[in-house]
This record gives structure tokens, C-alpha cells and sequence, in this order.
């Protein structure tokens, strides 16, 4: 998308990790020689209506009460942009949850 116009127009160049990385197979290399990626690290709780996912769909984690997780790790798959706003829209929504008592 930002190789295309009118986006592409105001890029001067791309810093990290370089119009030369673009697969998935690139990308893993660029990491694993960088020690830095692309993506933010998400879903490592991820939030799922089986019993052997982390967290149910009121963000609590399953098997311990009390506990719930309000953070990108609850999200199945990366979102399309930055993680900051889709983590506050979470927390927005575990604060009305918490508030009514769920």
C-alpha cells in the first residue's frame, strides 16, 4: 500500500528494513540478523471460545479467578496497523466490563 500513489509520493525511503525484504521468508532473516521484526508481538493469550484458549471473550483467563488480560496478547491475529489503538479500544471495553460486574 505505501508503494502505491498518492502514499508512495511522500515517502522518501523506507529506513528498516528495506524495500529488499518483503516475503515472510525475508522478514524471519531480517529478524533473526537484526534481532528486530516487523510486527508486534501479539497472541500469546490469545482470547478464543475454546477451552483450551487463554481467554474467554470477558477477557478472563480461564481456570483463574480474578485474573483477565487487557493487552494485544488477547488478539487472534495482528491487526492491519499499529497495535496502540485496537489495545486501547480493548481496554475501553474490559473497563465498561469490570464496571458492570462480568
Amino acid at each position: 500500500m505505501v508503494a502505491q500513489s498518492p502514499v508512495a509520493d511522500l515517502v522518501q525511503e523506507e529506513e528498516f528494513p528495506g524495500p529488499k525484504v518483503s516475503t515472510p521468508e525475508e522478514v524471519l532473516r531480517y529478524s533473526i540478523d537484526t534481532g528486530g521484526g516487523i510486527y508486534h508481538a501479539i497472541g500469546s493469550a490469545a482470547m478464543g471460545p475454546n477451552d483450551d484458549d487463554v481467554v474467554d471473550s470477558r477477557l478472563r483467563v480461564r481456570g483463574v479467578s480474578g485474573l483477565r488480560v487487557i493487552d494485544a496478547s488477547v488478539f487472534r491475529q495482528q491487526p492491519s496497523g499499529n497495535t496502540a489503538a485496537p489495545t486501547m479500544a480493548l481496554a475501553w471495553r474490559a473497563a465498561d466490563l469490570i464496571e458492570q460486574g462480568e
